[in-house]
């Protein structure tokens, strides 16, 4: 069985997920920002993921 703990903290990132890519798409929409710089920001915070971690876990949660 799940670990109601672990789909807590799912739901609650794919929340947060859903909340930036609305602002992200509603940026661009009102020409805020350019679709490079949305793409740059997206890019940036999964470099910021990369090679993060100090155990085989937490290296896969920031990987995913």
């Amino acid at each position: 069985m799940t670990n109601p703990t672990d789909l807590k903290n799912a739901a609650t990132g794919l929340a947060a997920l859903s909340i930036c890519e609305s602002l992200m798409l509603a940026l661009g929409d009102t020409n805020i920002i350019s679709q490079d710089a949305a793409v740059s920001v997206v890019s940036d915070a999964a470099a910021a993921h990369r090679g993060q971690g100090s155990t085989p876990e937490e290296v896969a949660l920031h990987s995913a």
